[in-house]
């Protein structure tokens, strides 16, 4: 069995405080939150690596031409409304994001690594999963967004992305960075 892995964008500590503070107001047994050490912006995303695939999705990181950008964050989501499995907070940039998830797709499936996903690339940092979908969490979750769905917390600028080693345990996943792609100074 190989590696689990994603390439994200860290999240500064300041930002993450204030999304989980307002995500705190949140309260049902239903949702598991993401804690605050794990909080990122996923690029993209691979079920399992080999050491060589390691390799090559280091290199293909590396040929990214991008310079650093701003992301801002705003505004609690779901993906469906009806069922939603995924609380999240949008992440705003320029388009820099989704070019680059472009870039890698085109740079793995030339390599022959990963599955891109089949839906379209939405930038966001996921703060929650439903993990006992029941009519209670959908209204909680829907009062919520209704709330504070416009919060805004802030923006901050990518000067870097990480390929990040993901490891089931039983009270969730521990993330080990396994590298790290300096973007260019604009």
């Amino acid at each position: 069995m190989g590696t689990r892995a994603f390439i994200s964008v860290e999240i500064p500590d300041e930002i993450k405080e204030g999304i989980l503070k307002v995500s705190k107001e949140l309260r049902n047994e239903g949702i598991r939150f993401v804690p605050k050490s794990q909080l990122h912006i996923t690029l993209y995303f691979f079920e399992s690596l080999n050491d060589e695939q390691i390799e090559m999705v280091e290199g293909v990181m590396d040929d990214i031409d991008i310079g650093e950008f701003d992301i801002a964050l705003a505004g609690f989501g779901t993906f469906t409304r009806d069922k939603p499995r995924v609380l999240f907070v949008n992440a705003f940039d320029n388009g820099t994001m989704a070019n680059m998830y472009d870039a890698m797709k085109s740079g793995f499936s030339d390599l022959g690594i990963g599955e891109p996903e089949e839906r379209a690339f939405v930038p966001h940092l996921t703060v929650g999963r439903v993990k006992i979908p029941t009519y209670g969490t959908k209204q909680d979750i829907d009062k919520f967004i209704a709330k504070h769905g416009k919060a805004e917390f802030g923006e901050f600028a990518c000067d870097s992305i990480r390929l990040i080693k993901s490891m089931l345990a039983s009270d969730g996943p521990v993330h080990e960075e396994i590298y790290m792609k300096t973007l260019k100074e604009i």
